[in-house]
């Protein structure tokens, strides 16, 4: 009896506090994204490369939490195909988004959907070329692991597509542009995980 009262207190000691504000570091692993060589029609892909990135959690109701977020990746534009050529440059791939995320019923545990909108910026490490910004949607889920009442583990799985309303030309120069995208945008896909502080 007295264990189950120890082990009891100890859990609603270190269950998270739902009001706080969190701010969470994060390492991921993207994958994806294919545009399409301007002057070859040859396909190109981005991603297979780590990132890191900062998520601010901010109280909204019971469930329920406002974000903004920030995901950063370097990863290498080259061709899909195996022998296709080498790679063309590598290019920094941030997110920047706002949105919220909805808590699933939990207590250490718990999991959660989350929805974002904001804008994809592409940097390519090319001398003469020009950087990009387009807008961007963002759907995911994952959970929230409470260690303490103030520290927990955040694991989550996000999708990223990248819209656009233009030609779709991207990395352009005096000489013309390197890529464009394939149809009206392009998609990737991120696994992250790290430790979030409430406060």
């Amino acid at each position: 009896m007295l264990l189950v009262l120890i082990t009891g207190c100890i859990w609603t000691a270190t269950a998270g506090a739902r009001d706080s504000y969190e701010l969470a570091g994060l390492a991921a692993y993207r994958l994806g994204g294919h545009l399409t060589d301007d002057a070859t029609n040859e396909t190109l892909k981005l991603g297979e490369a780590g990132g890191y990135g900062v998520i601010l959690d901010m109280p909204y109701d019971a469930n329920g939490q406002l974000e903004a977020i920030w995901s950063h990746s370097r990863e290498t534009l080259k061709p899909e195909a195996l022998f296709a050529g080498a790679p063309r440059f590598d290019v920094d791939v941030d997110y920047f988004h706002v949105g919220g995320i909805h808590n699933l019923e939990g207590d250490r545990v718990r999991p959660f959907v989350a929805a974002s909108m904001g804008v994809t910026r592409l940097v390519p490490h090319q001398s003469g070329l020009n950087a990009a910004t387009e807008f961007s949607l963002g759907l995911g889920g994952g959970a929230k692991v409470w260690l303490t009442r103030h520290l927990g583990l955040r694991l989550e799985g996000r999708g990223y597509l990248t819209l656009t309303q233009t030609s779709g030309a991207l990395f352009c120069g005096d000489n013309g542009c390197v890529a464009r995208l394939s149809g009206s945008g392009f998609g990737q896909f991120e696994l992250s995980a790290g430790v979030f502080a409430a406060f």
